[in-house]
């Protein structure tokens, strides 16, 4: 059931604020955020919430050319 409400969360998370998918930052155990260039999705979240560890995510849109 817990898994089940963190499942929910994240898709929910994932729609509502994920903007640019193709990074997303990673918190250090000393507080600074590194960049990683991989795709953000709902079982990046997922990990996040259930690990209780803490990303950050880029909010500008990618320009189309």
């Amino acid at each position: 059931m817990k898994n089940e409400l963190i499942k929910k969360i994240s898709d929910k998370l994932f729609q509502m604020f994920i903007v640019n998918k193709q990074s997303y930052g990673r918190q250090m155990p000393d507080g600074q955020y590194r960049l990683v260039k991989k795709p953000i999705n709902p079982v990046v979240i997922d990990f996040m919430l259930s690990k209780k560890e803490s990303i950050m995510t880029y909010q500008e849109m990618q320009r189309h050319r």
